[in-house]
C-alpha cells in the first residue's frame, strides 16, 4: 500500500539472509506505525522459540511455533521454484489477492526459516486507508470471493498429506479476516453463515478449530455468532474485556512504578 514502507536500514541484512538460506520459505517480522502516537511497534515477539532457526514442516512443527500474528504477504518470501510449482494465478479485478499469495504457495513449502527482522512497516490510523472499517465493508464481496476459492481448494486437497496440513494452517490464519465482518455489520450475516455452514458440513474438524481460534481479546465471537448472539451483544462483550484488560495493565504498571 502507498502508506506503508520497507525498513531500508534492514534491507542489506534481509537480502543477505535470503542469499544465505535454501529454505522454501523465509518468514520475517513486520511492524506497525501508529499515526496517533508516532510509535513503531513490532508485531512479533522474537523472544518466542524458533526465531533464527530452520524447520522441516514434515515434523508438524507449525503446531509448536508461536506464530500468533497473521502471516501477511510482506512477512513471507518464497523460493521462485515454490511459486512455479504451485501454479500461482491470482484472481483478477478484486481486492485481497495478497491473501492468495500467502495461501497457495504455502502448500509446496517443505522447509521454513524464521528471520527475526522487521522488514516491513504498516502505517495505521490515516483516514481513508484500504483497511479502514468503511473500506473493509465496501469490499466484502472481494473478501468472500477470495476466501471461498481458498475453501474450495482446501476441500479438494487429499487429506493426510503435507499440502493438506499446510493449507489448513494457512486457511485458519486467514479466516479471521472474513469473520471480522460479524463485528462490523449485520448486512452480511446470511452470507457468513452460509460459508460457515459449508465448512461445518465439509470440514468439521476445521469448523471446531475456528470456533476457538477466531476471537478478540479472548472473546470467541465466532462461537457466539453460531449460537445466535447479536452483533451488538458480541461487541459489548469485547469492549468490556478490552476495558478490563486496560485497567488491569494500568494497575500492574502503577504497581511496578512503586517498586
Amino acid at each position: 500500500d502507498c502508506d506503508d514502507w520497507y525498513n531500508t536500514a534492514h534491507f542489506i541484512d534481509y537480502v543477505q539472509a535470503l542469499s544465505d538460506s535454501d529454505e522454501d520459505l523465509i518468514i520475517n517480522g513486520y511492524s506497525y506505525y501508529i499515526e496517533r502516537t508516532g510509535k513503531v511497534i513490532s508485531a512479533f515477539s522474537y523472544k518466542e522459540p524458533g526465531w533464527g532457526q530452520a524447520f522441516d514442516l514434515a515434523t508438524n512443527v507449525l503446531s509448536e511455533l508461536r506464530l500468533d500474528y497473521q502471516l501477511n504477504m510482506p512477512a513471507m518470501a518464497f523460493k521462485t521454484d515454490v511459486l512455479r510449482a504451485c501454479g500461482l494465478r491470482l484472481l483478477e479485478k478484486t481486492f485481497y489477492t495478497d491473501t492468495e499469495y500467502t495461501y497457495y504457495p504455502f502448500q509446496e513449502a517443505r522447509t521454513i526459516k524464521l528471520l527475526p527482522l522487521d522488514f516491513y512497516v504498516y502505517y495505521l490510523g490515516r483516514e481513508g486507508q484500504s483497511m479502514s472499517p468503511t473500506n473493509i465493508l465496501r469490499h466484502f464481496d472481494s473478501k468472500k470471493r477470495v476466501i471461498r476459492r481458498m475453501i474450495d481448494d482446501y476441500l479438494s486437497t487429499p487429506s493426510k498429506t503435507l499440502a493438506h496440513r499446510n493449507k489448513r494452517y494457512m486457511l485458519r490464519k486467514n479466516m479471521p479476516g472474513f469473520y471480522q465482518y460479524i463485528l462490523l455489520s449485520d448486512n452480511f450475516r446470511d452470507e457468513i453463515d452460509a460459508t460457515d455452514h459449508l465448512i461445518r458440513e465439509k470440514a468439521p474438524e476445521l469448523y471446531e478449530e475456528l470456533g476457538h481460534y477466531v476471537q478478540q481479546v479472548g472473546v470467541e465471537y465466532l462461537r457466539l455468532f453460531r449460537e445466535g448472539v447479536s452483533r451488538t451483544t458480541i461487541n459489548q462483550k469485547i469492549n468490556r474485556r478490552k476495558a478490563f484488560r486496560a485497567s488491569l495493565i494500568y494497575r500492574l504498571y502503577k504497581q511496578a512504578e512503586r517498586l
